[in-house]
């Protein structure tokens, strides 16, 4: 293979547009789900659904940089169903499926944003009105989420955008 060839090919084996070619083909995968049908359904019939929904969020937040990223996962959170039916796929929370017949209770889409560290995700679902206070999921709030998992720029923008870093819930009580 010719020096030129190696140069041409090279940049499609690149590790980041690796990941935003899997981020943009896992949601998009997730995206197009028929989400009328049971988890145990989807499961069976779109075999790739379970890898999707388990590893899109850890590379969406590694490329997060990426405008086809960014409209993905904010259309991803935006569409009704689709989170809910991604949270029996695999719950961040509970870091496990969900094969009950009844979707778990959903925290907001800034909660799962913040626990996944999608800065971006956070910074437009703030500027589109997302309660930065709102309760719900394993930690509590968006607050709490960010501060466990280590997302120390997620958590000083919620921080600067009003968040509460006295609210009291969630797993660990509060964001300290």
């Amino acid at each position: 293979m010719s020096d030129r060839l190696e140069h041409k090919i090279a940049k499609h084996f690149d590790e980041t547009t690796a990941k935003v070619s899997i981020t943009e083909i896992c949601l998009t995968y997730l995206l197009e789900l028929d989400q009328s049908l049971l988890v145990g359904e989807i499961i069976k019939s779109f075999w790739l659904a379970g890898y999707c929904a388990r590893y899109w969020m850890s590379y969406a937040a590694a490329v997060e940089s990426s405008d086809t990223v960014r409209g993905l996962t904010l259309k991803f959170f935006s569409i009704k169903g689709c989170y809910p039916t991604w949270l029996q796929l695999w719950n961040p929370d509970s870091l496990s499926p969900s094969v009950e017949l009844v979707p778990p209770k959903t925290a907001s889409a800034l909660y799962y944003a913040s626990l996944g560290g999608l800065f971006y995700s956070v910074q437009t679902l703030l500027d589109r009105g997302a309660i930065v206070n709102a309760k719900g999921g394993y930690y509590g709030n968006a607050l709490q989420a960010a501060s466990a998992e280590g997302h120390k720029e997620t958590v000083k923008m919620l921080l600067d955008r009003g968040a509460d870093i006295n609210a009291k819930g969630g797993h660990y009580s509060n964001a300290l």
